[in-house]
């Protein structure tokens, strides 16, 4: 039952990413395993306990989405009322205030039943601190949503070893993302028409184009950066077959199948900061790439000044309204293929997570009355017609349906009526459980074609890989060392490429790259690698 009452959490913390101390104590061994069995005995919500007689109230937090205004009362409270009886006092609480009023909250020992759209990494921080009841023991309760990782590799079994806690224990439920790739390169196709450049699909042809852009053009940034040192890097690393440090600094190298712990130190990493330090000297990437802001990014947009980057591919459409002023004939599109450094050995893609990073979590003063109750909610809304309903909102309210197809109604949100309700002001979160359910709402409001487009294309094409997560296995000890070990060496490493790449060391010369190791050594690299390939040789056992 936990199990659906987790879900439930945890799917109503799916607010979608597409748009989009001591108040608990630590939870005892003994204790909690009681509660887990007591649960268990109410898991089957056909057994006269979970019959929904009495009307039940939740307290629950809301991570609202961006630009939501709730209709009250909700859709959403509607059918929980109707079909299950619940009632859910609701705190809505505005996204870039939730993490630290959540914090707060619990601090003060205000905890809610249930927290939705909680980011993963605070739910983990929550959980550590006794707060969150562990689901591990009421999955098998929860068929409805277990099938909906049937088609992921590995299926719940990976999802579960990528979410668990250092302490062994899952506390949430991860909703599942109906996307598998959005970021490729876009570039000024009416431009590169112009001067006769075909789209670079190797890093010497990158290059070749940017000095012919250059050379053209002298006062154009043929490079923009969008967002600091990490957002740069990314195409470029991929290019040379290494992990985004935005993304992870381990990861397994697609061609040797060997564990890399710490990919900034490796040989790929830096001959692309080679290539990269030697593109900013000749003026083919943003001077100004380590402070840049979106809002700078725009400027140099709308000023016709740039011709290519790796970001998502919906930001084309963005470049062009921005371009149009000066060069209305700019056609910014994204590029179906990568750049790569390496040709004969393939090209590599930025495949997303199988899981969103906002949850849901229960909270441990639950009773278990109410976890029954919750549970069968959350087992429904993973059925095709409770994705159905969380997706579109309800008939006649939401949408209609013409010759057989679905359309949103003409006060709710499309890209012809921006500022139409979202699907959200009904039912408070969307539902990414059933991905085509919400992939044919997501369409339905005239967005989502590029993102699907890009990871349709990417998905399975020949000679294209992609870096899978590792499910590391760790302790409380060992994952608290290693994020202090990692903090320190991603700040020498950001120090020193930033110097690599604008010209103050030279990533070239050997004893200037020896430095840099040593200088990693000693903030703890060699114990990193140590601690992370034991680890990894316990996974392969």
């Amino acid at each position: 039952m936990l199990k659906k009452v987790i879900l439930f959490l945890v799917l109503v913390g799916m607010i979608s990413s597409l748009y989009t101390g001591c108040g608990g104590g630590k939870i005892e061994e003994s204790a909690d395993t009681t509660k887990l069995q007591s649960m268990a005995k109410i898991a089957d919500t056909s057994s006269p306990e979970s019959e929904t007689k009495s009307e039940i109230t939740y307290k629950a937090i809301l991570r609202l989405g961006s630009n939501v205004a709730i209709e009250e009362p909700s859709l959403l409270d509607k059918l929980l009322k109707e079909k299950f009886n619940i009632v859910i006092d609701w705190d809505d609480i505005e996204q870039a205030e939730y993490d630290d009023k959540v914090r707060l909250l619990f601090t003060a020992g205000e905890i809610p039943d249930i927290l939705f759209g909680i980011p993963n990494m605070l739910g983990k921080e929550l959980a550590a601190d006794g707060f969150m009841l562990p689901v591990d023991n009421y999955i098998d309760s929860l068929p409805n949503y277990l099938k909906i990782w049937d088609d992921i590799p590995g299926g719940w079994d990976y999802v579960y070893s990528l979410n668990k806690n250092a302490d062994g224990y899952l506390y949430y439920l991860p909703p599942k993302r109906i996307r598998v790739a959005s970021m490729s390169w876009i570039y000024r196709k009416g431009s590169f028409d112009d001067m006769g450049l075909s789209f670079p699909r190797t890093m010497d042809e990158l290059y070749n184009v940017l000095k012919i852009i250059k050379q053209k053009y002298p006062d154009s940034i043929p490079i923009a950066n969008r967002d600091g040192l990490g957002y740069l890097l990314r195409g470029f690393l991929y290019a040379y077959r290494v992990q985004p440090t935005v993304v992870s600094d381990d990861y397994v190298d697609v061609d040797t199948k060997k564990l890399v712990t710490f990919g900034s130190a490796s040989d790929r990493f830096r001959e692309a900061i080679k290539m990269i330090s030697r593109m900013y000297s000749e003026g083919l990437i943003d001077k100004e790439f380590p402070t840049s802001t979106q809002d700078q990014w725009r400027e140099k947009h709308a000023a016709g000044k740039t011709y290519i980057e790796f970001t998502w591919g919906t930001l084309k459409d963005d470049i062009n309204k921005l371009v149009n002023g000066v060069d209305p004939n700019a056609n910014w599109v994204w590029s179906e293929d990568m750049i790569t450094a390496y040709p004969e050995q393939g090209y590599m893609y930025y495949r997303e997570g199988a899981t969103f990073g906002d949850v849901m979590m229960l909270t441990n003063k639950l009773p278990d009355e109410k976890l029954a109750r919750i549970l069968s909610y959350i087992d429904w809304s993973a059925t095709d017609e409770g994705s159905d309903f969380l997706s579109w909102g309800a008939e006649g309210v939401t949408y209609e349906t013409v010759n057989g197809v679905r359309k949103f109604l003409p006060h709710m949100f499309t890209v012809n009526n921006p500022t139409g309700k979202n699907a959200m002001s009904y039912t408070r979160y969307w539902q990414d459980a059933i991905p085509k359910r919400a992939r044919e709402a997501h369409l339905a409001t005239g967005q989502g074609a590029v993102t699907y487009a890009v990871g349709d294309n990417f998905n399975g094409k020949e000679g294209y890989a992609f870096f899978d997560t590792i499910p590391w296995d760790m302790t409380v000890d060992e994952e608290s060392r290693i994020k202090e070990l990692t903090s320190s060496l991603r700040s020498i490493r950001d120090e020193y490429v930033l110097k690599f790449i604008m010209g103050q060391l030279n990533p070239a010369d050997d004893k200037t790259w020896n430095d840099y190791i040593n200088t990693l050594n000693k903030a703890g690299l060699e114990e990193l690698s140590a601690l992370r390939t034991k680890l990894y040789d316990k996974l392969k056992k």
